[in-house]
């Protein structure tokens, strides 16, 4: 009898164990926000470390990342390489809400958010993946 209990049990708890995890792969390929002012921006996930940010005012960076996906929510961390070959590293949060809408919230001082509270003077941005 305790036979028929604990195998549907198994069953149920390695068919969690599998479900679906994010990946770097869920974030491969292009990612736009447009602005209040039409101004658009986004990222291009190339592979599993590197970036191109698009700013608002149509200025391109190359991009390093590292990302925490462990961390829920998911740790994301960029580092910006400018134009006159300096750098900035910036730290933020990433929510993966659907197959082609991700959260985004960077710190402006470099201090990691718990979460995507609005309360903290920092908004975050969505970004729609670009077929």
């Amino acid at each position: 009898m305790k036979s028929l209990i604990i195998v549907p049990m198994l069953f149920v708890i390695s068919i969690c164990s599998f479900a679906q995890k994010n990946s770097v792969n869920d974030l491969i390929g292009k990612w736009e926000n447009t602005d209040a002012k039409g101004n658009k921006g986004g990222l291009e996930f190339r592979d599993e470390s590197n970036a191109v940010m698009l700013t608002a005012n149509g200025v391109t960076h190359t991009c390093k990342y590292t990302i925490d996906f462990t961390k829920d929510p998911i740790w994301f961390d960029i580092i910006v390489y400018l134009a006159d070959g300096s750098q900035k590293t910036m730290t933020g949060l990433l929510e993966i809400i659907d197959h082609s809408t991700l959260k985004w919230k960077l710190s402006k001082n470099n201090k990691r958010f718990g979460n995507f509270v609005k309360n903290d003077g920092e908004d975050f941005i969505l970004l729609h993946r670009k077929e």
